[in-house]
């Protein structure tokens, strides 16, 4: 049996910490945020899954130690955690990588397509109406609308 050091009760190291949640919160249905992660496909890494040390040695190889303050996220959010897409990053960039915040290419174009502002409250398709529709906020559908969003794409041609 590896005994790594990094579980001994009451010492548990924040790389422990970290590699116990993203395991947690992609492959237990019962944890908190699965819907958001497991729920969606996202996976740890196999190797990883079953084995702290080596999480920890590709984590240190790859990105070195976290920084303090710093959280554990991915590069691309469409995919699990895995090799060369992990990233530490500071609080504020993970908030800017939220679904909720920051839409998609696709979102903005079906936005631009169905929703103008102008005649939204007539048309019955207000910025409300369509961010529960899509999942977001409303403030997503406004920015996109006024293109401080996705200010490169368009609306599809009718």
């Amino acid at each position: 049996m590896l005994v790594h050091g990094h579980n001994r009760r009451g010492k548990r190291t924040r790389l422990y910490r970290i590699w116990r949640d993203v395991v947690t919160r992609c492959h237990n249905p019962n944890h908190q945020q699965f819907r958001d992660y497991g729920g969606r496909g996202l996976q740890a890494y196999e190797t990883w899954r079953n084995s702290f040390q080596a999480f920890r040695d590709d984590v240190l190889a790859e990105i070195g130690e976290p920084p303090p303050g710093a959280l554990f996220g991915r590069i691309d959010t469409g995919l699990g955690y895995q090799p060369g897409n992990i990233k530490w990053a500071t609080r504020t960039q993970q908030n800017r990588n939220r679904r909720t915040v920051m839409g998609s290419p696709d979102m903005a174009t079906e936005v631009r397509t169905v929703y103008d502002p102008a005649i939204s409250r007539k048309s019955g398709l207000t910025a409300q109406v369509l961010a529960n529709e899509l999942g977001v906020t409303v403030d997503v559908i406004r920015d996109i609308a006024r293109r401080k969003t996705w200010k490169r794409v368009a609306a599809k041609r009718k």
